[in-house]
């Protein structure tokens, strides 16, 4: 497993347990375009454009809407990971 596969992985763990720690059903929907935004970034020979995609579904959870404090950790530890991801 190469970095970029490693900081997927971990954000795909991060979007997991957002979900899990939700039970917002706006943040539930964002996280799993966000699941599959992932998804398709990690089965192409994914350019830039796929992960701003991702990026950009990942903005749309939209912290500031998030109740639980822990949700927001994880969504942002996510973007981290992502941005991480695209620049390898």
């Amino acid at each position: 497993m190469d970095e970029r596969d490693h900081l997927l992985s971990s954000l795909e763990d991060h979007l997991e347990a957002a979900a899990e720690k939700s039970d917002q059903t706006e943040v539930q929907t964002a996280i799993k375009e966000a699941k599959t935004a992932t998804a398709e970034v990690k089965d192409a020979d994914a350019g830039r454009g796929s992960f701003e995609t991702l990026l950009d579904s990942l903005d749309a959870v939209n912290t500031d809407q998030i109740e639980n404090p822990e949700v927001t950790e994880h969504i942002d530890a996510a973007q981290r990971a992502a941005k991480r991801a695209r620049d390898r």
